[in-house]
C-alpha cells in the first residue's frame, strides 16, 4: 500500500544516457523538481548518488548494446517498480517494453521522444544498409505502439510531434538555459581568441573529418584553432582524425559538464554547426549547440541546407558553408574573422533572439503544465 506523499513523484528513466545529461537531469529534472515534483533518476551511474539535487538510483554500465538492451533494461524496470512513481518519464526507445510494462500495471507513462529514431537509424553508417530498414521499421512500429498507449509523448521538435497522435503529444525543445549561458553574456567578441567551436557529439555525419581539413585551408598566419568538444561517436574516431591534414590546429575536449560549457563557450569567437545534409538533420534547424552560440554572441556557420537558409536566413546570425567542402568551410570562417564588426552584430542578434525567444524557459513551463494534466 503507497504511503501518503506531500508532493508527486516522477521518475525519469533511461538506460543509454548518463546520469548528468543535460535535458533530463539539468533541464527536465530539475524544472520539474523546482515546480515541486519529487523526482527521482534512474540512469547508468557507478553508484547511488545526488547530482544537482536529484536523487540517482544507479543501474550500473552496460557491457555492449545486447547487454543494455536486457540485462540493463530488466535493472530499470525494477527500479522503476521500487520507486513507485506518480508518473514515469521513458526517454530511450529501447525502454519501450518497460513502458508499456508500467502502463499495463496501472501508471502514467510519458515518452520522451528526443530523436527522430527511424530517420537516426537510416543514418548509421556502421548497420548494413538491409539491416537499417529492417531496425527502422521495427523503431517506428514500437513508437506507434507507444503513442496510442502510453499518457504523454514529449517530442524535441516540431518535426518530431508530427510522427505522434496531436491529442496526446507536446512539443519540449532542447533549447539552452539562461543560466548556463550567463557567466558568458558580458563576454564581447572581439576580447575572445580567434578560434572556433564545434560542441555536441563528435562524429563523420555531423561534420567532424571537414571541420578539421578545414583548418588547412587557414592562412598560417592567423592563430585560428579548432575547438572540438563532445564525445566521439566511436573509439577509434580520435585515432582517424588524429592523421588528418589540419589535426594540428586543433584542441580536442572529450567531455564537459554543463558547468564548464560557458568557459568554452568564451574561448572563441565563431562556432560550427555543419553535419551532412541527411534526413535526421534537415528538418532540425535549430540544434541546441547552435542556440548555445548564438546565446554566448558568436556568429554561427551552418551547413547550407535550403530549410536552414529559410528558418534562420532573416534573422541575420549566420553564415552557410557546404557541409562537405573543407575549403568553402575555411572560407566562411575568414569571412567572419576578417570582419569583427560584422560578425560582432550576427552574434548579438543572435543573443538577443536566444534571451528573448529560444531559450529553456518556456519549454520548461511547457512542460510542468504538462505533467499537471496527468494528475488531474
Amino acid at each position: 500500500m503507497r504511503r501518503p506523499r506531500t508532493r508527486p513523484r516522477a521518475a525519469h528513466l533511461t538506460s543509454v544516457h548518463r546520469a548528468g545529461d543535460v535535458r533530463i537531469l539539468h533541464k527536465e529534472c530539475r524544472t520539474l523538481a523546482a515546480a515541486g515534483w519529487d523526482v527521482r533518476l534512474v540512469a547508468p551511474h557507478p553508484q547511488v548518488d545526488e547530482l544537482a539535487g536529484v536523487p540517482i538510483i544507479p543501474v550500473g554500465t552496460a557491457r555492449g548494446r545486447f547487454d543494455r538492451m536486457t540485462r540493463i533494461a530488466r535493472e530499470v524496470l525494477r527500479a522503476a517498480v521500487a520507486l513507485d512513481a506518480d508518473v514515469y518519464h521513458v526517454h530511450d526507445p529501447e525502454l519501450l517494453p518497460v513502458a508499456l510494462w508500467l502502463k499495463a500495471r496501472g501508471a502514467r507513462v510519458v515518452y520522451d521522444a528526443h530523436e527522430d529514431v527511424p530517420r537516426q537509424i537510416l543514418s548509421k553508417e556502421w548497420m548494413p544498409r538491409p539491416v537499417r530498414s529492417v531496425a527502422a521499421l521495427a523503431a517506428a512500429a514500437w513508437e506507434a505502439v507507444a503513442a496510442w498507449t502510453l499518457d504523454l509523448i514529449v517530442a524535441a521538435s516540431p518535426t518530431i510531434a508530427a510522427r505522434f497522435p496531436a491529442d496526446r503529444c507536446i512539443v519540449v525543445r532542447n533549447y539552452p538555459r539562461l543560466e548556463d549561458l550567463a557567466a558568458v553574456r558580458q563576454s564581447r567578441l572581439e576580447t575572445r581568441p580567434p578560434n572556433v567551436l564545434y560542441l555536441g557529439s563528435v562524429a563523420p555525419v555531423r561534420g567532424a573529418l571537414e571541420m578539421v581539413r578545414a583548418m588547412v585551408h587557414l592562412p598560417e598566419d592567423l592563430p585560428t584553432r579548432l575547438l572540438l568538444v563532445g564525445p566521439g561517436e566511436s573509439e577509434d574516431l580520435d585515432a582517424r582524425l588524429s592523421h588528418l591534414p589540419g589535426w594540428d590546429r586543433v584542441e580536442r575536449i572529450s567531455w564537459l559538464v554543463p558547468d564548464q560549457v560557458a568557459t568554452v563557450l568564451g574561448r572563441a569567437q565563431i562556432g560550427l554547426h555543419l553535419p551532412h545534409p541527411l534526413p535526421n538533420y534537415v528538418d532540425a534547424p535549430f540544434a541546441t549547440k547552435l542556440l548555445e552560440y548564438l546565446g554566448a554572441g558568436m556568429p554561427a556557420i551552418m551547413s547550407d541546407i535550403p530549410a536552414w537558409r529559410t528558418a534562420l536566413e532573416p534573422y541575420g546570425c549566420v553564415e552557410f558553408a557546404n557541409p562537405l567542402d573543407p575549403a568553402a568551410i575555411a572560407a566562411a570562417i575568414g569571412r567572419l574573422l576578417h570582419a569583427p564588426g560584422e560578425a560582432a552584430a550576427r552574434g548579438a542578434r543572435g543573443r538577443a533572439l536566444v534571451y528573448e525567444r529560444w531559450n529553456w524557459d518556456p519549454e520548461g513551463r511547457r512542460l510542468v503544465a504538462a505533467y499537471d494534466r496527468l494528475m488531474c
